[in-house]
């Protein structure tokens, strides 16, 4: 009896600690991809505006 409270225990134990490495795992993920897309995002809008500048006034071009 004393052992099979020993095991239960035991994998108790292990699968809470599995199951925080996973869901830290995959916070860790989801956390790198959202700054992936807020640079692909900063990217994207600093384009934008390079390309606005270039196709707007004459005033952005440059001077000799």
């Amino acid at each position: 009896m004393t052992y099979a409270v020993v095991i239960v225990c035991g994998a108790a134990g292990f699968g809470l600690i599995m199951y925080d490495i996973l869901k830290n795992t995959k916070t860790r993920l989801l956390l790198d991809e959202f700054k992936k897309q807020q640079t692909r995002e900063d990217v994207e809008q600093k384009d934008k505006k390079n390309n606005e500048r270039n196709n707007g006034d004459d005033k952005y071009a440059p001077t000799n």
